[in-house]
């Protein structure tokens, strides 16, 4: 079976917070996973666990954002977007 991932990062309810979120009906692992993220415009960074129970909701600020997911021994996924 393959492990397929869907990693999503979505604004909050406030300004500056990014929720991050994993699911994957035909996932083999339900984590956890980590998310390596970095605000491009303030320098924030920071590294949060997520699992497909619980997001990890960051204060992460305003602008644009890299982040990558990672798992045990696995690249999980990767991208950039820009959080208001």
């Amino acid at each position: 079976m393959p492990c397929i991932e869907t990693f999503i990062a979505t604004t909050g309810t406030e300004p500056g917070v990014t929720i991050f979120t994993v699911s994957g009906e035909q996932a083999i692992s339900t984590g956890p996973y980590w998310v390596h993220w970095h605000n491009l415009a303030t320098g924030a960074s920071g590294v949060a666990t997520v699992t497909h129970a619980e997001p990890a909701v960051v204060r992460s600020g305003i602008g644009p954002v890299t982040a990558v997911a990672t798992g045990t021994n696995a690249l999980a996924g990767s991208g950039m977007f820009f959080a208001v």
